[in-house]
């Protein structure tokens, strides 16, 4: 086992990262901002079909080279925005029944209240026939932590008092998050009454001091030509960044999103630990060891027999095995080494926003990717038009 230093060591990559200490747990209130949240995103149907821990906030796949190649052909089509390395949370503003509740939910579907203030368009569910909501507001962002305190990283809006934006051009959706939701700082030792006031002349919202200060700050999207600026640009963001986010001008598809790209320098997967330490991926909702795993779904799909997979026994790993419950650890990101012919992965943080590992198609395609190793430099010209395949001297193949 780890020994007190090492395990010391790795203590803030185990601490969970929450928005507030006011956890709502009421059956009846989960149930109204879960219908909220699915409305939302136009996920509704598709949730009776899913399990019932099921996040519908899109989730993009990791660039490889076909995506590279679906990137130039379509650029015009996509937007850029900086990843920054947090934890995704979806703010949803409501009603229920006297009560404007504020709460973020993760990806887990746990919910914290936090509280805002803002007029009351903000919580109002929509009147107008066409598009209207059940929740007055819905963004969805990353939650990090900064300075003294959290910061939440907004880089889409799916309803703004009572609207459903969804079908709209992303710029649109943003341009009303920089319109009421942009990074406001009100005098130290404000009173309510003073936020209030400056609410209802703003129409801004703005968090009310806590525990642990809050800001919320709009993301900014990029076209792709000037991806190089914004990488070049993104110690500005303030936070850590671990990659680049791409995503289509118009539509939001609920789950995973197979036009919407990350990009990480580094790539990493999801994965639970066993017993033994051995990686457990997902299979039909089942936990199954990701070695037999990933073996049948290369046979399945005629491919090239799968690499063996091993999970380095870091400090971290035998952490969050002490952790295990039912001989099955929490939820860790692990990044991907190609190792000759093994693919080893290495324990990285603890990903308690998350109740599952990754199902084995994504272990596969991001294992797939990790192959391609696509280059910044490689991104850089495919977001200029130039042919990845005339581009192979910038891959490094694993």
């Amino acid at each position: 086992m780890a020994s007190e230093e090492s395990v010391l060591a790795v203590v803030s990559r185990v601490i969970d990262v929450r928005p507030s200490r006011s956890q709502i747990t009421d059956a009846r209130e989960r149930a109204l901002i879960l219908a909220a949240l699915h409305d939302a995103f136009g996920s509704t149907a598709m949730a009776a079909q899913r399990c019932e821990g099921w996040m519908p906030a899109p989730q993009p796949v990791s660039m490889d080279r076909q995506a590279l190649k679906t990137l130039r052909r379509a650029r015009a089509d996509y937007l850029c925005t900086l990843k920054a390395d947090g934890s995704r949370y979806v703010l949803v503003m409501l009603e229920i029944g006297e009560d404007s509740l504020a709460v973020m939910v993760s990806r887990t579907l746990e919910m914290y209240e936090v509280p805002l203030v803002a007029q009351p368009r903000h919580f109002a569910a929509g009147t107008e026939a066409v598009g209207a909501a059940l929740a007055g507001t819905v963004l969805d962002g990353e939650l990090v932590v900064r300075d003294a305190g959290m910061r939440y990283m907004v880089f889409d809006a799916l309803v703004i008092c009572g609207q459903q934006l969804r079908t709209h051009e992303l710029t649109t959706r943003m341009t009303a998050v920089y319109r009421h939701f942009e990074v406001y700082n009100m005098p130290t030792g404000a009173s309510t009454q003073e936020i209030e006031a400056e609410v209802e002349q703003s129409d801004k919202v703005i968090p009310l001091p806590a525990d642990t200060p809050l800001q919320i700050q709009a993301k900014r999207w990029w076209v792709v030509g000037d991806l190089d600026r914004m990488w070049a640009g993104r110690a500005a963001l303030g936070s850590p960044v671990d990659g680049v986010v791409f995503m289509r001008r118009v539509g939001v598809c609920p789950g995973t999103d197979r036009t919407m790209f990350k990009w990480k320098a580094s790539h990493t997967v999801d994965i639970c630990l066993g017993t033994e330490g051995q990686a457990l991926v997902a299979v039909d909702g089942q936990l199954r060891d990701a070695a037999s795993a990933l073996a049948e779904h290369a046979g399945r799909r005629k491919r090239a027999r799968c690499a063996p997979v091993s999970v380095e026994l870091n400090p971290l790993a035998e952490v969050l095995m002490s952790n295990a419950r039912d001989g099955v650890s929490p939820v860790v990101e692990c990044e991907i080494r190609l190792e000759n012919d093994r693919v080893v992965l290495v324990p990285t943080k603890e990903r308690s926003d998350k109740a599952c590992p990754n199902d084995v198609s994504t272990v596969a395609l991001t294992i797939a990717a990790a192959g391609d190793s696509i280059a910044l430099t490689t991104l850089k010209g495919a977001c200029d038009g130039e042919d990845p395949s005339m581009m192979r001297g910038q891959m490094v193949h694993g």
